[in-house]
């Protein structure tokens, strides 16, 4: 049996409503052990996590999030399907976890949120994050996209993507950025975006780089020192 497959046979549904209910009380103490037991039972305890995913709570969700994670693969269609919620947070959590866990089944169903006009702005941006850490699987359908996307909401995620590990995805973005009238000059590294190992980057000024969500419409935005080969 590989690690995809796992399941502690020990488990029944009354031990995983225990499990859920001990990471409810959001419990330092308690917390990281009913992870690596739900990780242990493995398919069984998807849907009952992604039910605390859909929680108001955010600290539930980022916890439900780190334990469908943990379980890998088997949570993978289960999170699919979440990019159908009418919660944007729910979406936003749906698509960063299908992106660290890497695989490629995700991969249609991310390029489909990135290219979709009616999706928030910071969902698409996130999108081209899963799809960088999923990695060399998702390039191709990636650049395909990205020499398209010039509708008004495309900017985040195209910015997103001017900053890729892919020298082609790049080259890509700053084509659909300069289309759309967003120009730039001594692209460096250490930009104004924030690249944190494992978390999603964060703009450092708001007033450096101009776009975010919410915003409808491309406006003239000016980058500075973003990055060189």
């Amino acid at each position: 049996m590989n690690s995809e497959d796992r399941l502690d046979k020990n488990y029944d549904i009354a031990s995983i409503s225990n499990l859920i209910t001990s990471l409810k009380q959001k419990d330092i103490q308690t917390y990281p052990k009913a992870i690596s037991s739900l990780c242990k039972i493995g398919k069984p305890a998807v849907f009952p996590l992604i039910q605390v995913l859909r929680a108001e709570d955010k600290d539930l969700r980022y916890l439900a999030a780190k334990a469908l994670e943990k379980i890998g693969k088997l949570a993978v269609r289960p999170l699919i399907d979440e990019l159908g919620n009418n919660n944007s947070s729910i979406r936003i959590c749906a698509v960063e976890t299908l992106g660290k866990i890497g695989d490629t089944q995700a991969v249609n169903s991310l390029i489909s949120t990135l290219m979709d006009e009616k999706e928030d702005e910071i969902i698409r941006e996130y999108a081209v994050y899963a799809l960088e850490n999923i990695g060399k699987p998702a390039l191709k359908q990636l650049i395909s996209v990205l020499k398209d996307l010039d509708d008004s909401g495309a900017v985040a995620p195209l910015m997103a993507a001017a900053h890729y590990n892919n020298e082609h995805v790049r080259s890509k973005a700053i084509d659909s950025l300069e289309r759309a009238g967003v120009s730039y000059y001594h692209i460096e590294l250490n930009s104004n975006i924030e690249q944190t190992n494992g978390k999603i980057p964060q703009v450092k000024n708001a007033n450096d780089i101009e776009i975010r969500k919410g915003k409808k419409r491309f406006k003239q935005t000016y980058l500075a020192d973003f990055f060189k080969e």
